[in-house]
Protein backbone atom coordinates (compact mmCIF):
# COMPACT_ATOMS: atom_id res chain seq x y z
CA UNK A 1 0.00 0.00 0.00
CA UNK A 2 2.19 2.58 -1.35
CA UNK A 3 0.81 6.21 -2.69
CA UNK A 4 2.68 10.09 -2.53
CA UNK A 5 0.22 11.97 -0.20
CA UNK A 6 0.11 14.50 -3.51
CA UNK A 7 -2.00 11.89 -5.23
CA UNK A 8 -2.25 8.51 -5.22
CA UNK A 9 -5.00 5.85 -5.73
CA UNK A 10 -3.86 3.22 -2.96
CA UNK A 11 -3.63 4.44 0.84
CA UNK A 12 -0.55 4.63 2.02
CA UNK A 13 0.53 3.40 5.59
CA UNK A 14 -0.34 6.35 7.66
CA UNK A 15 -3.55 6.28 5.61
CA UNK A 16 -4.55 3.19 6.52
CA UNK A 17 -4.01 3.72 10.69
CA UNK A 18 -6.42 7.14 9.77
CA UNK A 19 -8.83 4.38 8.13
CA UNK A 20 -8.29 1.88 11.42
CA UNK A 21 -8.80 4.79 13.77
CA UNK A 22 -12.07 5.77 11.84
CA UNK A 23 -13.33 2.77 11.42
CA UNK A 24 -11.87 -0.15 13.53
CA UNK A 25 -13.42 -1.13 17.37
CA UNK A 26 -12.41 1.00 20.62
CA UNK A 27 -8.96 -0.32 21.37
CA UNK A 28 -7.57 -1.17 18.13
CA UNK A 29 -8.76 2.31 16.57
CA UNK A 30 -7.65 4.08 19.53
CA UNK A 31 -4.28 2.34 18.97
CA UNK A 32 -4.15 2.98 15.44
CA UNK A 33 -4.65 7.32 16.09
CA UNK A 34 -1.81 7.50 18.43
CA UNK A 35 0.01 5.91 15.88
CA UNK A 36 -0.52 8.26 13.64
CA UNK A 37 -0.45 11.20 15.38
CA UNK A 38 2.83 10.36 17.05
CA UNK A 39 4.24 11.10 13.78
CA UNK A 40 1.82 13.96 12.12
CA UNK A 41 -1.23 16.87 13.26
CA UNK A 42 -4.35 17.09 11.84
CA UNK A 43 -3.16 20.68 10.84
CA UNK A 44 -1.14 19.43 8.58
CA UNK A 45 -2.57 16.37 7.13
CA UNK A 46 -2.84 16.05 3.12
CA UNK A 47 -6.16 16.65 1.63
CA UNK A 48 -6.58 12.90 1.77
CA UNK A 49 -6.24 12.12 4.86
CA UNK A 50 -7.86 15.55 6.28
CA UNK A 51 -11.55 13.98 5.01
CA UNK A 52 -11.10 11.18 7.21
CA UNK A 53 -11.00 12.91 10.48
CA UNK A 54 -14.92 13.30 10.77
CA UNK A 55 -14.90 9.62 10.70
CA UNK A 56 -12.59 9.34 13.39
CA UNK A 57 -14.01 11.76 15.23
CA UNK A 58 -17.20 9.73 15.28
CA UNK A 59 -15.40 6.90 16.09
CA UNK A 60 -13.25 8.33 19.19
CA UNK A 61 -15.54 10.39 20.39
CA UNK A 62 -15.60 8.25 23.68
CA UNK A 63 -12.24 6.78 23.71
CA UNK A 64 -10.52 9.05 26.21
CA UNK A 65 -7.86 11.69 23.76
CA UNK A 66 -6.39 14.51 24.35
CA UNK A 67 -8.65 17.31 24.83
CA UNK A 68 -6.70 19.29 22.23
CA UNK A 69 -6.76 15.87 19.65
CA UNK A 70 -10.57 16.15 20.27
CA UNK A 71 -11.04 19.42 19.96
CA UNK A 72 -9.63 19.53 15.84
CA UNK A 73 -11.40 16.43 15.40
CA UNK A 74 -14.54 18.22 16.51
CA UNK A 75 -14.14 21.33 14.76
CA UNK A 76 -13.64 18.90 11.09
CA UNK A 77 -16.50 17.13 11.90
CA UNK A 78 -18.31 20.23 12.53
CA UNK A 79 -17.46 21.82 9.68
CA UNK A 80 -18.24 19.10 7.69
CA UNK A 81 -21.75 19.01 8.96
CA UNK A 82 -22.48 22.53 8.34
CA UNK A 83 -21.03 22.18 4.80
CA UNK A 84 -22.91 19.59 3.69
CA UNK A 85 -26.35 21.15 5.06
CA UNK A 86 -25.68 24.09 2.37
CA UNK A 87 -25.02 21.04 -0.50
CA UNK A 88 -27.89 19.24 1.05
CA UNK A 89 -30.12 22.68 0.58
CA UNK A 90 -28.72 22.64 -3.14
CA UNK A 91 -29.08 19.23 -3.53
CA UNK A 92 -32.85 19.61 -2.11
CA UNK A 93 -33.91 22.39 -4.45
CA UNK A 94 -32.14 21.30 -8.05
CA UNK A 95 -33.89 18.08 -7.37
CA UNK A 96 -37.25 19.56 -6.71
CA UNK A 97 -36.84 21.39 -10.19
CA UNK A 98 -35.69 18.06 -12.12
CA UNK A 99 -38.41 16.52 -10.65
CA UNK A 100 -41.08 19.32 -11.34
CA UNK A 101 -40.21 19.01 -14.60
CA UNK A 102 -41.16 15.31 -14.78
CA UNK A 103 -37.57 14.28 -14.71
CA UNK A 104 -36.76 10.67 -12.48
CA UNK A 105 -33.30 11.20 -10.73
CA UNK A 106 -30.93 9.01 -8.65
CA UNK A 107 -27.92 10.87 -6.24
CA UNK A 108 -24.23 9.56 -6.42
CA UNK A 109 -21.64 9.59 -4.28
CA UNK A 110 -21.28 11.94 -1.31
CA UNK A 111 -24.73 12.79 -1.15
CA UNK A 112 -26.41 9.31 -1.53
CA UNK A 113 -24.04 7.97 0.80
CA UNK A 114 -24.56 10.44 3.56
CA UNK A 115 -27.74 10.03 3.13
CA UNK A 116 -28.25 6.31 2.46
CA UNK A 117 -25.57 4.79 4.31
CA UNK A 118 -23.37 7.10 6.73
CA UNK A 119 -26.84 8.37 8.00
CA UNK A 120 -24.96 11.36 9.52
CA UNK A 121 -24.71 14.62 7.58
CA UNK A 122 -20.85 15.72 9.25
CA UNK A 123 -19.24 12.01 8.96
CA UNK A 124 -18.81 12.25 5.35
CA UNK A 125 -17.19 15.38 3.58
CA UNK A 126 -17.67 16.18 -0.10
CA UNK A 127 -17.73 18.99 -2.38
CA UNK A 128 -20.42 18.38 -4.71
CA UNK A 129 -23.90 17.19 -5.87
CA UNK A 130 -23.75 14.45 -8.45
CA UNK A 131 -27.22 13.64 -9.99
CA UNK A 132 -27.94 11.11 -12.28
CA UNK A 133 -30.75 11.31 -14.96
CA UNK A 134 -31.51 9.04 -17.89
CA UNK A 135 -29.73 9.47 -20.99
CA UNK A 136 -32.81 10.72 -22.98
CA UNK A 137 -33.82 12.94 -20.15
CA UNK A 138 -30.07 14.61 -19.94
CA UNK A 139 -30.68 17.65 -22.68
CA UNK A 140 -33.85 18.57 -20.87
CA UNK A 141 -32.14 18.28 -17.59
CA UNK A 142 -29.40 21.02 -18.17
CA UNK A 143 -32.19 23.28 -19.53
CA UNK A 144 -33.85 23.19 -16.44
CA UNK A 145 -30.75 23.68 -14.39
CA UNK A 146 -29.50 26.44 -16.37
CA UNK A 147 -32.89 28.06 -16.21
CA UNK A 148 -32.20 27.94 -12.01
CA UNK A 149 -28.84 29.38 -12.62
CA UNK A 150 -26.57 26.79 -12.89
CA UNK A 151 -24.24 27.58 -15.58
CA UNK A 152 -21.41 25.16 -17.29
CA UNK A 153 -17.72 25.47 -15.46
CA UNK A 154 -15.38 27.54 -17.76
CA UNK A 155 -12.72 24.89 -16.37
CA UNK A 156 -14.28 22.92 -18.06
CA UNK A 157 -14.23 24.13 -21.68
CA UNK A 158 -16.69 23.10 -23.23
CA UNK A 159 -20.52 21.81 -22.99
CA UNK A 160 -19.91 17.76 -22.92
CA UNK A 161 -22.00 16.17 -26.06
CA UNK A 162 -24.89 13.61 -24.50
CA UNK A 163 -23.23 10.93 -26.55
CA UNK A 164 -19.78 11.15 -26.12
CA UNK A 165 -19.35 11.51 -22.37
CA UNK A 166 -21.17 10.79 -18.92
CA UNK A 167 -21.55 14.10 -16.96
CA UNK A 168 -21.28 17.79 -16.85
CA UNK A 169 -19.91 19.84 -14.51
CA UNK A 170 -22.00 22.93 -13.54
CA UNK A 171 -21.67 25.76 -11.42
CA UNK A 172 -24.30 27.68 -9.09
CA UNK A 173 -23.40 31.35 -7.99
CA UNK A 174 -23.44 30.54 -4.56
CA UNK A 175 -20.59 29.09 -5.28
CA UNK A 176 -22.23 25.30 -4.75
CA UNK A 177 -21.01 22.49 -7.87
CA UNK A 178 -23.25 20.36 -8.90
CA UNK A 179 -22.47 17.22 -11.55
CA UNK A 180 -25.17 15.91 -13.61
CA UNK A 181 -25.12 12.53 -14.75
CA UNK A 182 -26.37 10.73 -17.82
CA UNK A 183 -24.13 7.32 -16.93
CA UNK A 184 -23.02 6.00 -13.63
CA UNK A 185 -19.84 5.40 -14.56
CA UNK A 186 -17.24 6.06 -16.59
CA UNK A 187 -17.14 2.34 -17.93
CA UNK A 188 -20.43 2.93 -19.92
CA UNK A 189 -22.71 -0.35 -20.20
CA UNK A 190 -26.09 1.25 -19.96
CA UNK A 191 -27.94 1.65 -16.48
CA UNK A 192 -31.43 0.61 -17.11
CA UNK A 193 -30.27 -2.44 -13.94
CA UNK A 194 -28.96 -0.02 -11.73
CA UNK A 195 -32.17 1.94 -11.87
CA UNK A 196 -34.75 -0.78 -12.25
CA UNK A 197 -32.39 -2.07 -8.75
CA UNK A 198 -32.26 1.54 -6.66
CA UNK A 199 -33.89 2.34 -3.57
CA UNK A 200 -36.11 5.15 -2.48
CA UNK A 201 -34.82 8.05 -0.50
CA UNK A 202 -35.26 11.90 0.22
CA UNK A 203 -32.94 14.96 0.64
CA UNK A 204 -33.89 17.67 3.20
CA UNK A 205 -37.57 16.28 1.97
CA UNK A 206 -36.60 15.99 -1.62
CA UNK A 207 -37.46 12.33 -2.92
CA UNK A 208 -35.29 10.84 -5.30
CA UNK A 209 -33.46 7.48 -5.49
CA UNK A 210 -30.26 5.90 -4.49
CA UNK A 211 -28.15 2.74 -6.00
CA UNK A 212 -28.52 -0.70 -4.34
CA UNK A 213 -26.46 -1.58 -1.78
CA UNK A 214 -24.60 -3.81 -4.05
CA UNK A 215 -24.72 -1.39 -7.02
CA UNK A 216 -23.04 1.35 -5.13
CA UNK A 217 -20.43 -0.64 -3.25
CA UNK A 218 -19.19 -0.90 -6.99
CA UNK A 219 -19.50 2.48 -7.65
CA UNK A 220 -17.56 3.24 -4.97
CA UNK A 221 -14.75 0.65 -5.78
CA UNK A 222 -14.62 1.93 -9.42
CA UNK A 223 -14.19 5.36 -8.54
CA UNK A 224 -11.43 4.24 -5.80
CA UNK A 225 -9.49 2.32 -8.02
CA UNK A 226 -8.54 5.56 -10.05
CA UNK A 227 -5.52 7.59 -9.34
CA UNK A 228 -6.62 11.60 -8.29
CA UNK A 229 -4.80 14.31 -7.25
CA UNK A 230 -6.52 13.99 -3.92
CA UNK A 231 -5.68 10.70 -2.92
CA UNK A 232 -9.45 9.23 -3.20
CA UNK A 233 -8.48 7.12 -0.03
CA UNK A 234 -11.89 7.84 1.66
CA UNK A 235 -13.84 5.14 -0.87
CA UNK A 236 -12.34 2.97 1.45
CA UNK A 237 -14.64 4.11 4.66
CA UNK A 238 -17.57 4.63 1.95
CA UNK A 239 -17.68 0.79 1.20
CA UNK A 240 -17.17 -0.38 4.62
CA UNK A 241 -20.13 2.27 5.58
CA UNK A 242 -22.45 0.06 2.61
CA UNK A 243 -21.54 -3.19 3.54
CA UNK A 244 -22.11 -2.23 7.63
CA UNK A 245 -25.53 -0.64 6.42
CA UNK A 246 -26.51 -3.63 4.29
CA UNK A 247 -25.00 -6.37 6.28
CA UNK A 248 -25.96 -9.59 6.26
CA UNK A 249 -28.26 -8.58 3.16
CA UNK A 250 -25.73 -7.73 0.82
CA UNK A 251 -26.44 -9.44 -2.71
CA UNK A 252 -22.89 -10.40 -3.54
CA UNK A 253 -23.79 -12.51 -6.55
CA UNK A 254 -25.43 -9.17 -7.80
CA UNK A 255 -21.98 -7.38 -7.37
CA UNK A 256 -20.29 -9.99 -9.15
CA UNK A 257 -22.76 -10.35 -11.94
CA UNK A 258 -22.80 -6.32 -12.28
CA UNK A 259 -18.73 -6.34 -12.35
CA UNK A 260 -18.80 -9.00 -14.90
CA UNK A 261 -21.65 -7.26 -17.18
CA UNK A 262 -20.00 -3.88 -16.95
CA UNK A 263 -16.36 -5.31 -17.40
CA UNK A 264 -14.35 -4.25 -14.12
CA UNK A 265 -13.75 -7.19 -12.64
CA UNK A 266 -9.80 -6.07 -12.51
CA UNK A 267 -10.56 -3.25 -10.96
CA UNK A 268 -13.29 -4.49 -8.13
CA UNK A 269 -10.79 -7.50 -7.48
CA UNK A 270 -8.10 -4.89 -6.55
CA UNK A 271 -10.03 -2.49 -4.71
CA UNK A 272 -11.70 -5.93 -2.43
CA UNK A 273 -8.20 -7.10 -1.57
CA UNK A 274 -7.02 -3.25 -0.56
CA UNK A 275 -10.29 -3.30 1.83
CA UNK A 276 -9.18 -6.66 3.30
CA UNK A 277 -5.61 -5.46 3.88
CA UNK A 278 -6.27 -1.94 5.45
CA UNK A 279 -9.08 -2.61 7.16
CA UNK A 280 -10.26 -6.62 7.34
CA UNK A 281 -13.27 -6.10 5.10
CA UNK A 282 -15.38 -9.13 5.02
CA UNK A 283 -15.30 -10.77 1.34
CA UNK A 284 -16.38 -13.73 0.85
CA UNK A 285 -13.25 -16.08 -0.27
CA UNK A 286 -15.97 -17.23 -3.11
CA UNK A 287 -16.59 -13.81 -4.57
CA UNK A 288 -12.74 -13.04 -5.15
CA UNK A 289 -12.65 -16.48 -6.55
CA UNK A 290 -15.24 -15.28 -9.25
CA UNK A 291 -14.23 -11.96 -9.78
CA UNK A 292 -10.75 -13.32 -10.99
CA UNK A 293 -11.57 -16.03 -12.88
CA UNK A 294 -14.20 -13.92 -14.58
CA UNK A 295 -12.91 -13.34 -18.65
CA UNK A 296 -11.13 -10.18 -18.86
CA UNK A 297 -10.00 -8.07 -22.59
CA UNK A 298 -6.18 -7.00 -22.46
CA UNK A 299 -7.46 -3.82 -23.22
CA UNK A 300 -9.37 -3.66 -19.54
CA UNK A 301 -6.09 -4.93 -17.80
CA UNK A 302 -4.27 -1.93 -19.77
CA UNK A 303 -7.13 0.56 -18.80
CA UNK A 304 -7.12 -0.24 -15.52
CA UNK A 305 -3.08 -0.07 -14.97
CA UNK A 306 -3.42 3.14 -16.48
CA UNK A 307 -6.21 4.52 -14.53
CA UNK A 308 -4.56 3.78 -11.38
CA UNK A 309 -0.87 5.73 -12.30
CA UNK A 310 -0.37 9.70 -12.33
CA UNK A 311 -2.14 11.52 -15.37
CA UNK A 312 0.34 11.83 -18.58
CA UNK A 313 2.94 10.19 -20.40
CA UNK A 314 0.22 7.83 -22.14
CA UNK A 315 -2.12 7.01 -19.77
CA UNK A 316 -4.78 9.22 -20.91
CA UNK A 317 -4.18 6.60 -24.44
CA UNK A 318 -5.73 3.33 -22.45
CA UNK A 319 -8.43 5.22 -20.95
CA UNK A 320 -9.94 6.82 -23.86
CA UNK A 321 -9.36 3.82 -26.05
CA UNK A 322 -11.55 2.01 -23.48
CA UNK A 323 -14.31 4.53 -23.07
CA UNK A 324 -14.49 4.98 -26.67
CA UNK A 325 -15.07 0.93 -26.83
CA UNK A 326 -17.50 0.43 -24.20
CA UNK A 327 -19.96 4.26 -25.82
CA UNK A 328 -19.86 2.17 -29.54
CA UNK A 329 -20.70 -0.95 -28.36
CA UNK A 330 -23.75 1.21 -26.78
CA UNK A 331 -23.89 3.38 -30.10
CA UNK A 332 -22.45 1.83 -33.70
CA UNK A 333 -23.22 4.61 -35.22
CA UNK A 334 -20.53 6.56 -32.82
CA UNK A 335 -17.82 7.49 -34.63
CA UNK A 336 -14.14 7.85 -33.02
CA UNK A 337 -13.46 11.42 -34.54
CA UNK A 338 -16.83 12.64 -33.29
CA UNK A 339 -15.48 10.98 -29.57
CA UNK A 340 -12.06 12.18 -29.82
CA UNK A 341 -13.43 15.80 -30.00
CA UNK A 342 -15.50 15.88 -27.45
CA UNK A 343 -12.46 14.72 -25.43
CA UNK A 344 -10.28 16.46 -26.94
CA UNK A 345 -12.84 20.13 -26.35
CA UNK A 346 -12.16 20.54 -29.97
CA UNK A 347 -14.59 21.27 -33.02
CA UNK A 348 -13.10 20.24 -35.96
CA UNK A 349 -10.84 17.56 -37.54
CA UNK A 350 -8.28 19.61 -38.22
CA UNK A 351 -7.95 21.12 -34.93
CA UNK A 352 -8.32 17.33 -33.49
CA UNK A 353 -5.07 16.10 -35.88
CA UNK A 354 -3.30 19.52 -34.46
CA UNK A 355 -4.14 18.33 -30.72
CA UNK A 356 -3.46 14.77 -31.31
CA UNK A 357 0.09 15.74 -32.78
CA UNK A 358 0.99 18.01 -29.83
CA UNK A 359 0.05 14.91 -27.35
CA UNK A 360 2.07 12.46 -29.63
CA UNK A 361 4.75 14.87 -29.15
CA UNK A 362 4.38 15.37 -25.84
CA UNK A 363 4.27 12.06 -24.92
CA UNK A 364 7.46 10.74 -26.53
CA UNK A 365 9.38 13.99 -25.33
CA UNK A 366 8.05 12.70 -21.50
CA UNK A 367 8.58 9.08 -22.35
CA UNK A 368 12.48 9.34 -24.05
CA UNK A 369 12.84 11.77 -20.48
CA UNK A 370 11.85 9.12 -17.87
CA UNK A 371 14.12 6.47 -19.50
CA UNK A 372 17.55 9.11 -19.78
CA UNK A 373 16.96 12.34 -17.90
CA UNK A 374 14.43 11.23 -15.11
CA UNK A 375 15.16 14.62 -13.32
CA UNK A 376 13.65 17.11 -16.33
CA UNK A 377 10.35 15.30 -15.54
CA UNK A 378 8.02 16.28 -12.56
CA UNK A 379 4.44 16.24 -11.52
CA UNK A 380 2.08 19.28 -11.34
CA UNK A 381 1.76 20.43 -8.11
CA UNK A 382 -2.31 20.46 -8.86
CA UNK A 383 -3.77 17.59 -11.00
CA UNK A 384 -0.57 15.78 -11.38
CA UNK A 385 0.34 15.36 -14.88
CA UNK A 386 4.03 14.38 -15.33
CA UNK A 387 5.39 17.83 -17.06
CA UNK A 388 8.83 18.14 -18.36
CA UNK A 389 11.04 21.14 -16.91
CA UNK A 390 12.92 22.15 -20.06
CA UNK A 391 14.89 25.49 -19.31
CA UNK A 392 12.14 26.53 -16.61
CA UNK A 393 11.13 25.75 -13.53
CA UNK A 394 7.36 25.45 -13.54
CA UNK A 395 5.10 23.94 -10.74
CA UNK A 396 1.69 23.88 -12.73
CA UNK A 397 0.85 21.98 -16.23
CA UNK A 398 -0.65 24.28 -19.38
CA UNK A 399 -4.28 23.13 -18.47
CA UNK A 400 -3.74 24.54 -14.50
CA UNK A 401 -1.75 27.29 -15.42
CA UNK A 402 -4.01 28.69 -17.66
CA UNK A 403 -7.38 28.13 -15.03
CA UNK A 404 -4.96 30.22 -12.61
CA UNK A 405 -4.56 33.42 -15.10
Amino acid sequence: MSARAAGGCWPTEDQVLLLRAGLLGPDEARAAWLRWRAEHDPDDADRGSLRLLPLVYRNLLSAGLEANDLGKLKGAYNATWFRNQLLFRRAAHALDDLRDAGIQTMVLKGVALAVAYYRDAGARPMDDVDVLVRPPDADRALAVLSAAGWTTDTADGHRRRIKDAHAQHLQHPDGSSLDLHWSTLAQYAGDDDFWSGSVEIDVLGAPTRALSPADQLLHVAAHGAQWNRIPPVRWIADAVAVERAAAPELDWERLVAQATHRRVTVSLTAALEHLAAAVRFPVPAWVLERLRAAPKAPLERWAHRAATRPMGAGTWLPVVLDRYRRLSSLDPDLRFTDFAKDHFGVRTRRELAGRIGRKAGEVALTQAALRVAPGRVRSCARCGRFILRLGSHRRLCERCAANDS
